[in-house]
């Protein structure tokens, strides 16, 4: 199922998409700089971190959600629990982390 995902037809396809994402955010970013009055390099840098942020987000959410489903396959009483909770309830507990000076939240299963 890997090497289905990374081919080089996927990745032909996927390489056009993302940089037709990359200069709409550049415009974007470009744009909300020039209209707020700030300068251009700190619209690119915002942009800059802001992918960083949104990209850390989406991992950590799927991080959870992964693991959300190996607990619900471990648990021997096949209880179910609600992904939308679960989603929730981290971006409370990251935001209030964030407000404090904490770090991330994330979902992990120890062994």
């Amino acid at each position: 199922m890997i090497n289905e995902l990374f081919s080089s037809n996927n990745l032909k396809k996927d390489l056009p998409a993302g940089l037709a994402v990359f200069l709409v955010a550049l415009a974007l970013c470009l744009g909300i700089a020039i209209a707020s009055a700030a300068p251009i390099l700190s619209g690119l840098i915002s942009g800059i971190i802001g992918g960083v942020v949104a990209t850390i987000a989406i991992v950590a959410s799927l991080e959870t959600l992964l693991n959300l489903e190996a607990v619900e396959r471990l648990d021997t009483e096949k209880r179910q629990s609600s992904p939308n909770r679960e989603l929730l309830a981290q971006g409370i507990g990251n935001s209030i982390s964030g407000q404090i000076g904490g770090i991330q939240l994330t979902s992990v299963i120890k062994r």
